[in-house]
Protein backbone atom coordinates (compact mmCIF):
# COMPACT_ATOMS: atom_id res chain seq x y z
CA UNK A 1 0.00 0.00 0.00
CA UNK A 2 1.49 3.46 -0.66
CA UNK A 3 2.86 5.33 2.04
CA UNK A 4 0.39 8.12 1.41
CA UNK A 5 -2.20 6.21 2.52
CA UNK A 6 -0.73 5.29 5.72
CA UNK A 7 -0.31 8.98 6.22
CA UNK A 8 -3.97 9.64 5.53
CA UNK A 9 -4.78 7.54 8.23
CA UNK A 10 -2.24 8.19 10.73
CA UNK A 11 -3.05 11.87 10.16
CA UNK A 12 -7.14 11.63 10.60
CA UNK A 13 -9.26 12.72 13.89
CA UNK A 14 -11.12 9.69 14.91
CA UNK A 15 -13.73 12.43 15.28
CA UNK A 16 -14.43 13.08 12.02
CA UNK A 17 -15.13 9.41 10.36
CA UNK A 18 -19.03 8.74 10.35
CA UNK A 19 -20.88 5.58 9.23
CA UNK A 20 -23.78 6.07 7.01
CA UNK A 21 -25.44 2.65 5.96
CA UNK A 22 -26.36 2.69 1.44
CA UNK A 23 -30.25 3.03 1.04
CA UNK A 24 -31.85 0.85 -1.31
CA UNK A 25 -35.04 1.02 -2.39
CA UNK A 26 -36.97 -1.40 -4.75
CA UNK A 27 -37.34 0.17 -8.26
CA UNK A 28 -40.46 -1.75 -8.63
CA UNK A 29 -41.80 1.37 -5.37
CA UNK A 30 -40.45 3.41 -7.29
CA UNK A 31 -42.29 2.68 -10.54
CA UNK A 32 -45.58 2.14 -8.43
CA UNK A 33 -44.82 4.38 -5.49
CA UNK A 34 -46.41 7.53 -4.14
CA UNK A 35 -43.69 10.08 -5.18
CA UNK A 36 -46.27 12.92 -5.05
CA UNK A 37 -49.72 14.18 -3.51
CA UNK A 38 -51.08 17.41 -4.23
CA UNK A 39 -48.40 20.06 -4.34
CA UNK A 40 -46.02 17.77 -2.27
CA UNK A 41 -43.38 15.34 -3.57
CA UNK A 42 -40.09 14.02 -3.03
CA UNK A 43 -36.73 14.59 -4.94
CA UNK A 44 -33.04 13.16 -5.07
CA UNK A 45 -32.43 10.54 -2.51
CA UNK A 46 -35.46 10.93 -0.74
CA UNK A 47 -37.41 9.72 -4.04
CA UNK A 48 -34.50 7.29 -5.48
CA UNK A 49 -31.43 6.56 -2.91
CA UNK A 50 -29.26 4.48 -5.08
CA UNK A 51 -25.54 2.57 -4.19
CA UNK A 52 -23.12 4.77 -5.25
CA UNK A 53 -21.41 2.02 -7.57
CA UNK A 54 -22.52 4.05 -10.96
CA UNK A 55 -21.74 7.59 -9.48
CA UNK A 56 -25.48 9.03 -10.51
CA UNK A 57 -27.41 9.86 -7.04
CA UNK A 58 -25.71 13.35 -7.52
CA UNK A 59 -26.74 13.38 -11.34
CA UNK A 60 -30.14 12.02 -10.83
CA UNK A 61 -30.77 15.01 -8.06
CA UNK A 62 -29.76 17.24 -10.81
CA UNK A 63 -32.12 16.23 -13.40
CA UNK A 64 -35.04 16.10 -11.05
CA UNK A 65 -34.37 19.64 -10.02
CA UNK A 66 -34.20 20.47 -14.14
CA UNK A 67 -37.81 18.14 -14.13
CA UNK A 68 -39.45 19.52 -11.16
CA UNK A 69 -39.03 23.01 -12.60
CA UNK A 70 -39.90 22.71 -16.15
CA UNK A 71 -43.00 21.13 -14.37
CA UNK A 72 -44.01 23.51 -11.92
CA UNK A 73 -43.36 26.26 -14.43
CA UNK A 74 -45.59 25.28 -17.39
CA UNK A 75 -48.40 23.87 -15.66
CA UNK A 76 -51.82 25.41 -14.46
CA UNK A 77 -51.47 24.20 -10.76
CA UNK A 78 -48.93 22.87 -8.74
CA UNK A 79 -50.26 19.95 -8.34
CA UNK A 80 -50.22 19.19 -12.25
CA UNK A 81 -46.81 20.23 -12.04
CA UNK A 82 -45.75 17.41 -9.45
CA UNK A 83 -47.90 15.26 -11.62
CA UNK A 84 -46.17 15.61 -14.19
CA UNK A 85 -42.80 15.57 -12.70
CA UNK A 86 -43.08 12.55 -11.36
CA UNK A 87 -44.69 10.89 -14.30
CA UNK A 88 -41.47 11.84 -16.17
CA UNK A 89 -39.32 10.85 -13.78
CA UNK A 90 -40.74 7.22 -12.53
CA UNK A 91 -38.94 5.11 -15.46
CA UNK A 92 -35.71 6.98 -15.31
CA UNK A 93 -35.34 6.89 -11.33
CA UNK A 94 -36.04 3.23 -11.50
CA UNK A 95 -33.79 2.26 -14.00
CA UNK A 96 -30.74 3.83 -12.36
CA UNK A 97 -31.45 2.51 -8.99
CA UNK A 98 -32.03 -1.08 -10.61
CA UNK A 99 -28.75 -0.46 -12.57
CA UNK A 100 -26.62 0.76 -9.84
CA UNK A 101 -28.06 -2.08 -7.37
CA UNK A 102 -26.61 -4.34 -10.58
CA UNK A 103 -23.49 -3.06 -10.74
CA UNK A 104 -22.44 -3.40 -7.30
CA UNK A 105 -24.30 -6.47 -7.22
CA UNK A 106 -22.06 -8.17 -10.07
CA UNK A 107 -19.01 -6.20 -9.05
CA UNK A 108 -18.74 -7.32 -5.85
CA UNK A 109 -20.28 -10.55 -5.16
CA UNK A 110 -17.69 -12.96 -7.53
CA UNK A 111 -14.56 -11.86 -5.61
CA UNK A 112 -14.86 -15.57 -3.92
CA UNK A 113 -14.60 -17.96 -7.17
CA UNK A 114 -13.79 -20.83 -5.25
CA UNK A 115 -17.38 -21.61 -4.24
CA UNK A 116 -20.15 -21.99 -6.77
CA UNK A 117 -21.82 -18.55 -6.39
CA UNK A 118 -18.27 -16.54 -6.22
CA UNK A 119 -18.36 -18.62 -9.82
CA UNK A 120 -21.63 -18.20 -10.80
CA UNK A 121 -21.40 -14.25 -10.24
CA UNK A 122 -18.22 -14.51 -12.19
CA UNK A 123 -19.21 -16.03 -15.03
CA UNK A 124 -22.11 -13.73 -15.34
CA UNK A 125 -19.96 -10.73 -15.05
CA UNK A 126 -17.37 -11.78 -17.23
CA UNK A 127 -19.87 -13.22 -20.24
CA UNK A 128 -22.62 -10.97 -19.86
CA UNK A 129 -22.84 -8.08 -17.70
CA UNK A 130 -19.70 -6.79 -18.98
CA UNK A 131 -20.78 -6.90 -22.81
CA UNK A 132 -24.67 -6.45 -22.86
CA UNK A 133 -25.66 -5.41 -19.83
CA UNK A 134 -23.06 -2.54 -18.49
CA UNK A 135 -22.80 -0.58 -22.24
CA UNK A 136 -26.67 -0.01 -21.35
CA UNK A 137 -26.41 1.23 -18.00
CA UNK A 138 -23.09 3.32 -19.23
CA UNK A 139 -25.34 5.24 -21.55
CA UNK A 140 -27.37 6.86 -18.38
CA UNK A 141 -24.47 9.35 -17.66
CA UNK A 142 -25.09 11.13 -21.68
CA UNK A 143 -29.13 11.20 -20.83
CA UNK A 144 -30.15 14.78 -21.82
CA UNK A 145 -33.31 15.87 -19.26
CA UNK A 146 -33.62 19.30 -21.46
CA UNK A 147 -33.44 22.19 -21.15
CA UNK A 148 -34.52 24.02 -18.02
CA UNK A 149 -36.65 27.15 -19.91
CA UNK A 150 -38.01 25.30 -23.03
CA UNK A 151 -41.12 27.22 -23.05
CA UNK A 152 -39.31 30.48 -22.67
CA UNK A 153 -37.07 29.68 -25.42
CA UNK A 154 -40.83 29.65 -27.11
CA UNK A 155 -42.47 32.42 -25.94
CA UNK A 156 -39.29 35.14 -26.97
CA UNK A 157 -39.18 33.91 -30.29
CA UNK A 158 -42.99 34.59 -30.84
CA UNK A 159 -43.24 37.98 -28.75
CA UNK A 160 -39.65 38.81 -31.09
CA UNK A 161 -41.78 38.08 -34.21
CA UNK A 162 -44.62 39.80 -32.48
CA UNK A 163 -43.34 42.78 -31.79
CA UNK A 164 -41.41 42.76 -35.00
CA UNK A 165 -44.82 42.83 -37.24
CA UNK A 166 -46.16 45.68 -34.65
CA UNK A 167 -45.06 47.01 -31.51
CA UNK A 168 -47.35 45.69 -28.70
CA UNK A 169 -49.71 48.55 -26.87
CA UNK A 170 -48.19 50.72 -23.92
CA UNK A 171 -51.14 49.01 -22.01
CA UNK A 172 -49.89 45.58 -23.07
CA UNK A 173 -50.24 43.79 -19.27
CA UNK A 174 -47.98 41.18 -18.85
CA UNK A 175 -48.69 37.85 -16.99
CA UNK A 176 -46.39 36.51 -14.02
CA UNK A 177 -45.21 33.70 -15.78
CA UNK A 178 -44.63 35.93 -18.61
CA UNK A 179 -42.68 38.24 -16.52
CA UNK A 180 -40.57 35.16 -14.88
CA UNK A 181 -39.71 33.84 -18.82
CA UNK A 182 -38.94 37.72 -19.63
CA UNK A 183 -36.15 37.93 -16.25
CA UNK A 184 -35.34 34.50 -16.77
CA UNK A 185 -34.72 34.89 -20.50
CA UNK A 186 -33.61 38.19 -20.70
CA UNK A 187 -36.36 39.49 -22.98
CA UNK A 188 -37.81 43.29 -21.91
CA UNK A 189 -41.66 43.63 -22.37
CA UNK A 190 -43.17 46.49 -22.13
Amino acid sequence: MPTEYHDVVRHSDLGNLSWAPLLYRNPLNILTGNAGQGSVTVAGEAYHPMAPDMGQGGCAALEDAVVLARALSSAATPAEGIAAYVAERRRRAAWIVAGAYLSGWVQQGGTNIHDVRGYMIKLFRDRIFYRFVFPRLADTMWYNCGDLITHCATRKAKTAALCMAKPPPKSWAVSSIDQACNNACGVLAK
